[in-house]
């Protein structure tokens, strides 16, 4: 009921796909596993508790151990300012179907969580999107720490204002194409400018960690 958000995976390990819905009225994920004698058809759900409200959800293996894990966005107190806000919470999966529930730091107004490899060093980071600085690999959460690397102090802040924003976004359409002699809004080094430099910079959007 009320689907928040779906992402797809092998969740279980079988090498089929399967497919995870966020549920805002119960605060659950929806597992839908792939029936592997029946390519196309799935099993009935098996359902997840995640957090309050989820909704935006993404997955990928956070930990480099062979196995899926979900990360969604969830509603929570906040002790501090006594107000419910956006957390994502990550589910570390063990590839049987039981998960760790992790958090994350808290966000702006976050509104978009997704996965990828933006720094291009081969290790996947969680990326958000909102009002405030994007989760990093190697952040505050106990589970990203796992995949810390190092990386460009600030990648994507092309004009060096402490702070990757709209002006960096106008330099790298400036550079869209090839990049034949290099620039530096080829964030992947792949010899072009195009959509993956720009996912990146959106991965890298707020204000640059000190």
């Amino acid at each position: 009921a009320d689907p928040g958000g779906i992402t797809t995976g092998d969740v279980n390990g079988d090498g089929n796909g399967d497919i995870c819905v966020t549920s805002t009225t119960n605060g659950t994920v929806a597992i839908l596993l792939q029936d592997a004698g029946s390519p196309g058809d799935f099993l009935p759900a098996i359902f997840v508790p995640v957090g309050d409200e989820p909704t935006r959800i993404t997955s990928v293996d956070f930990d480099n151990d062979g196995n899926i894990d979900l990360a969604a966005i969830v509603q929570e107190l906040n002790p501090s300012s006594g107000l419910i806000e956006p957390v994502v919470r990550v589910l570390q999966g063990n590839g049987s179907l039981s998960f760790t529930s992790l958090d994350t730091a808290e966000g702006d107004d976050t509104v978009l969580v997704a996965s990828g490899d933006i720094s291009g060093d081969g290790a996947s980071e969680l990326v958000t999107i909102g009002g405030g600085p994007s989760f990093r690999g190697g952040g505050e959460s106990p589970l990203l720490t796992l995949r810390e690397t190092n990386i460009i102090t600030c990648p994507g802040d092309f004009d060096e204002t402490g702070d990757v924003g709209i002006d960096d976004l106008l330099i790298l359409l400036s550079e869209f194409a090839e990049c034949t002699s290099g620039c530096q809004s080829d964030m992947d080094s792949d010899g072009d400018v195009d959509i993956d430099d720009m996912l990146a910079l959106i991965g890298a959007w707020g204000v640059c960690p000190r």
